[in-house]
């Protein structure tokens, strides 16, 4: 009997034995399965997000699909371009543009040579005002643009690299690099104060002139002068043009070339509430009050949300006397 009882006693245990081991081994692997059906169904989320165009929900489930894969290159990718395009939307703030820098600077670290993924961490450093290593992301993706050979090379405007090279240096106070990069791309030679006869106008040969036009105003009034009315031939059906050059004639006291300018700019782009605000200005300087009136009330009608008309037309009315 005692015999008896103890093989039963030896056999619980053993039984037991095998069951904590059966546990031991069963439930880490059901945990593993668990835990990646988990990851492959946020990864699916994130697909069928961006396949209905819900962008910014797949931005939150990407990024929480790679604290788990942040090796996966495609998802990188896609992270950073939601979170790059975010950041370009109007009125974003840093922490939108904090999200963007991280995204693309993880997604670059894994897949160092895209030279779109670098491009976006260029323009974001820089909207980020970081304009030093902005500068130097640009002059880095520059060079590897200029060696590459390949579609995605093709695809990116080394006009548009060195003109944010350029802003770059302008908002570090670098002004000699800044007018050098800036005078390259409209073909102005800042020695002679002349333009190449063979200069072809590029894409970004207004924003370019600009930017010129702006660091050399403070020293040299004759060649900003010259540089900006070098766009009305290069470039006259950009409203921008004629709004800088209301702007300029109007600060030095010419109000009949201001005047013809916002009109021009008013031809162009009527309801842009920019040129509105601007013919309101001079209207209101030139003591045209009327006009001042007729461009503050168009200007309320069309953006209804903005203080900034009502004020104009408070201005105008305290200045008239009413």
């Amino acid at each position: 009997m005692p015999e008896r009882s103890n093989r039963f006693w030896i056999t619980i245990m053993v039984a037991g034995l095998a069951a904590v081991g059966i546990v031991a081994v069963g439930l880490p692997a059901a945990y593993r399965m668990y835990h990646e059906r988990r990851i492959a169904d946020l990864e699916t989320m994130a697909r069928a997000c961006l396949a209905e165009g819900k962008d910014d929900q797949a931005a939150t489930v990407l990024e929480h699909y790679l604290t788990y894969r942040p090796n996966d290159l495609a998802a990188q990718r896609d992270h950073a371009r939601l979170r790059f395009e975010q950041s370009r939307q109007p009125g974003v703030g840093k922490p939108q543009l904090e999200k963007a820098r991280a995204a693309v600077s993880a997604a670059v670290s894994k897949n160092p040579d895209d030279l779109s993924l670098r491009r976006k961490l260029a323009i974001t450093l820089f909207d980020l005002g970081q304009h030093g290593a902005a500068k130097a992301e640009f002059a880095d993706l520059r060079a590897r643009v200029e060696a590459a050979a390949t579609p995605e090379a093709a695809a990116i405007d080394l006009d548009e690299l060195v003109l944010f090279q350029a802003r770059a240096c302008a908002a570090n106070d670098n002004l000699p690099e800044a007018i050098a990069l800036a005078a390259g791309l409209v073909g102005f030679d800042p020695a002679t104060g002349t333009f190449a006869a063979d200069h072809r106008p590029g894409g970004f040969e207004t924003e370019a002139s600009l930017l010129l036009a702006g660091i050399l105003a403070e020293t040299d009034e004759a060649t900003t002068s010259r540089v900006l009315e070098r766009l009305e031939q290069t470039n006259p059906e950009d409203v921008r043009v004629w709004l800088a050059l209301a702007r300029w004639h109007a600060a030095r006291g010419d109000a009949r070339r201001a005047q013809t300018d916002v009109a021009r700019a008013f031809t162009i782009a009527p309801d842009k509430p920019e040129v509105l605000g601007t013919a309101f200005t001079i209207a209101l300087t030139d003591s045209r009050f009327d006009e001042a009136t007729r461009m503050a009330e168009r200007w309320r009608d069309l953006v209804p949300e903005s203080p900034d008309a009502y004020i104009a037309l408070a201005t105008a009315a305290r200045q008239q006397g009413d």
